[in-house]
């Protein structure tokens, strides 16, 4: 009779030699197995769970049980599809942490923990547990910002047949226009990596599309990507003053871009990306029955884009939202761009387009977390497109165990060559909240908000979070004629955040109240308002 031999593994932990384990024993994974060398990825147990944990006390009404009959979990399939390892890879502590944040940034996933849990000879036994989140949105928004009024309708499942399907449709009606739109989002093609969005818009002051099938970065070691892109869309854009609107001008837009990027992976942590492309840009404003002459420009360029960036992450709570665990970049991040514009391309003038985008994440101690975002983009020529635009943003957030954050933020733009739809505003949810939308106009600002940010712990039927702040804004939007005329407020505001649900967005309701140019407008401003920040 043959006789059938055993394959043992002897592990090294840290100078320490450890019994070897056959092929067929296991052993419940220890911190110390992260130092072994050598291991593989073996069996992968996904859990998908529902909505709710009924075996919990606080969740287990009639209400959460329905909800999790209703609901259709998500399929374990759609799940293995964004995983960014498989049975038979090498064990990478990286690869799971870089897998658990992508699985959060699924909007139907609510949390999920990749985690090692067995040694199985030289294999690592992975379990994958997530936590789904209601995706079937059916309702009824409204909103008042600035003294504008804004009512939504919209019927959303982003998690079709729990496949991670995402269809949309939603009807809005703003002071500009009403809008209504069909959208859908396939992040996993024919269970590819492939990404489809299909929009189609049927807007009150015009009509469009867009159309964006691509191969994206989905992870740092991506070795290749690619898109193709088409949109077209007409609007009326109104111009403001002090908050009311002075005229119209209509802008129809036609975008075409191809790309194909390539990377080296993630070398000694740090990413390096190249992409090369072809964009074609029509753009036309115009008065309808008014004399204005109209404007068309057309930009056509190849361009190329480099990038750089280091992976670092920590989890917060109470950062950006409630309820759930973020995942906050550190390090830094640039990118930049260069196109070429050429008559001989097809574009109205010559022109060098330079862009640049520079990003960095810090933690200055357990209780601040600072971060700095500039982004320029330039044309370097003669002619209608002649200029640039420049922002920086900064921000510091200091935490502590009570639940009482501050946050501070400054963020300084300026845009040279203003086409008619291009100024920057300040007013209602823009920046300087006691103050009317678009309230002051131009092609430079400046801008300080400084939050006191309350955390409640009162969360009932697990369904939804609720904060608090107190907020003072200062600042200016200004041209080159007009000189700076600071704006200043102060406000309170209640926050409810939804937590289960996937297209959860934070209902703001703020009472402000300004402090400075307090002529002519209302003493307080009341904005009612969805974003999905605090």
């Amino acid at each position: 009779m043959k006789k059938t031999s055993k394959v043992h593994v002897s592990l090294l932990v840290g100078a320490t030699l450890m019994q070897p384990l056959s092929a067929n024993e296991c052993e419940e994974w220890k911190p110390e197995y992260f130092n072994v060398s050598n291991l593989l990825v073996g069996k992968i147990d996904i859990n998908s769970n529902n909505i709710f944990d009924i075996s919990s006390k606080n969740e287990s009404t009639g209400l959460h049980k329905m909800a999790n009959k209703i609901h259709i979990k998500t399929k374990p399939k759609t799940i293995k599809q964004q995983l960014l390892f498989k049975t038979g890879d090498s064990f990478s502590p990286q690869k799971l942490a870089e897998t658990e944040r992508y699985l959060r940034t699924q909007k139907y996933i609510k949390d999920a923990q990749v985690s090692p849990s067995q040694l199985c000879g030289q294999q690592v036994t992975v379990t994958i547990i997530t936590r789904d989140n209601w995706t079937l949105t059916p309702g009824l928004n409204f909103g008042r910002s600035g003294g504008n009024n804004k009512l939504g309708i919209q019927l959303q499942e982003q998690n079709i047949f729990g496949r991670g399907k995402d269809i949309i449709l939603r009807y809005t009606k703003e002071s500009e226009r009403h809008k209504t739109k069909l959208s859908y989002r396939d992040h996993h093609l024919l269970g590819s990596r492939h990404k489809l969005i299909l929009d189609l818009l049927n807007n009150s002051d015009g009509k469009g599309y867009k159309f964006n099938l691509s191969l994206p970065f989905y992870q740092t070691d991506s070795k290749k990507s690619w898109g193709v892109e088409s949109s077209k869309l007409k609007q009326v854009i109104p111009v403001y003053d002090k908050g009311e609107v002075t005229s119209e001008i209509t802008k129809s837009e036609q975008f075409n871009s191809l790309f194909y990027g390539w990377s080296l992976g993630n070398n000694s942590k740090v990413t390096r990306r190249f992409k090369v492309g072809w964009s074609v840009k029509k753009s036309h404003y115009f008065k309808p029955l008014a004399s204005y002459q109209s404007i068309k420009i057309t930009e056509s360029y190849p361009w190329l884009e480099f990038t750089n960036f280091k992976t670092r992450y920590i989890k917060k709570h109470n950062f950006n939202t409630m309820g759930k665990i973020e995942d906050i970049p550190l390090t830094h991040r640039y990118s930049l761009g260069a196109g070429f514009l050429l008559k001989e391309f097809g574009s109205s003038n010559n022109y060098l387009k330079l862009t640049s985008n520079f990003s960095k994440g810090v933690q200055l101690s357990q209780s601040l977390l600072g971060s700095v975002v500039l982004e320029t983009d330039n044309y370097l020529g003669k002619g209608v497109r002649k200029g640039g635009s420049h922002s920086l943003k900064a921000e510091l957030n200091h935490f502590n165990n009570s639940g009482n954050d501050i946050r501070l933020s400054s963020t300084f733009r300026i845009t040279d060559n203003l086409k008619p739809s291009e100024y920057i505003y300040l007013g209602g949810d823009s920046g300087l909240r006691g103050y009317p939308k678009a309230y002051q106009a131009g092609n430079k600002s400046l801008i300080f908000q400084a939050e006191k940010r309350l955390h409640f712990d009162w969360y009932p039927l697990q369904l939804a979070k609720f904060g608090a702040v107190a907020f003072s804004d200062f600042g200016s939007s200004w041209g080159d004629t007009t000189d700076p005329k600071l704006l200043a407020d102060i406000g309170i505001g209640l926050r409810m955040i939804p937590t289960r649900a996937s297209s959860a967005k934070t209902l703001r309701l703020n009472l402000s109240m300004p402090l400075t140019e307090r002529d002519n407008i209302d003493k307080f401003q009341l904005s009612i308002s969805t974003s999905d920040s605090f």
